[in-house]
């Protein structure tokens, strides 16, 4: 595998998710009950446009649009994801139905067709994956996972899968978070489910994250890519030293092509805009800024030497 300042820049893909993973119907507009107000369904997918108004501006400042992904569910999202391919950006639609529970497909039956429709670059799935358990119900949750894959390989779009941790793993004791993924992952690997790419949440120890992006691209598995995840949680800010390590880290290490940024790019942006503390424009600025500054202290890290 080439290392990082040998691959072509041509590989990496940054990808803002604005899909389901925070539920803008009741975190970001508020609205209460199982049943929004179709003007709180409109409102929400109103703040999306806006993150992806500042996604577009962050392409405009120099982020290579070819590379620029957006990550939207059909529900809320089908205008940016519409939008989006309209300016020839990849786009990633989700096919799971949204909660905590086990994987499910949104549309059994047609989801490949729905995406098709929308033009869209990518299937995106978040999923939880345990190890152990119940064997019926892993075995129940390896085939859908497996038809999943070999239907998106064999009639597209193709697939990308974002690896959560188990919620039930500890995160201290025999086996740390990364580790549980690292389980996870060759558990999914070995029964078959083989997307196009695999995005983890970026692990804070270097070595672990080498060892996650390898095992990932392991026997010969060619074309696939890694995506590491920054500002996944909504509510910390995106530009703590921590957060600018992982980005750093990410870049830097074999094998990763990429980063999936998440909700702290811009939640709190997004309150402030819904509560009428700044104005439209302002919102796109504060996006635009976060957003490209991501991608490119990613690509600056390529140039830059790794000193530990």
């Amino acid at each position: 595998m080439p290392s990082p300042d040998q691959q072509d820049q041509s590989e990496f893909l940054f990808v803002t998710a604005i899909d389901h993973r925070v539920n803008f119907v009741k975190e970001l507009v508020g609205a209460d009950g199982e049943s929004p107000a179709a003007a709180d369904l409109e409102r929400a997918a109103h703040l999306k446009g806006i993150v992806f108004a500042g996604l577009a501006a962050a392409v405009e400042a120099g982020l290579p649009k070819s590379q620029t992904a957006v990550w939207a569910e059909p529900e809320l999202g089908e205008a940016v994801l519409l939008r989006a391919r309209g300016m020839s950006m990849p786009t990633i639609a989700s096919v799971e139905r949204p909660g905590s529970g086990p994987f499910q497909l949104q549309n059994v039956l047609g989801f490949t067709e729905r995406l098709k429709k929308l033009g869209a670059s990518f299937a995106g799935a978040r999923i939880i994956h345990t190890v152990g358990g119940d064997i019926a119900e892993k075995e129940s949750h390896l085939q859908t996972l497996r038809r999943l894959s070999e239907v998106s390989r064999s009639e597209g779009p193709p697939l990308l899968l974002e690896l959560m941790p188990s919620p039930h793993a500890p995160e201290s004791g025999d086996i740390t978070e990364p580790e549980g993924l690292l389980e996870s992952l060759r558990d999914l690997q070995d029964a078959g489910v083989e997307p196009a790419i695999w995005a983890f949440d970026a692990p804070a120890n270097k070595k672990m994250a080498e060892t996650l992006a390898a095992q990932a691209h392991l026997d010969d598995r060619n074309g696939l890519r890694v995506l590491f995840i920054v500002g996944q949680d909504p509510d910390k800010s995106l530009t703590t030293a921590a957060q600018e390590k992982m980005i750093t880290m990410a870049a830097r290490t074999p094998g990763v092509g990429g980063i999936l940024i998440g909700p702290g790019a811009y939640s709190q942006v997004l309150r402030d805009y819904h509560a009428e503390k700044i104005g439209r424009d302002d919102a796109v600025e504060k996006i635009a800024e976060t957003v490209g500054s991501i991608g490119m202290k990613f690509i600056d890290a390529l140039t830059t030497s790794d000193v530990s």
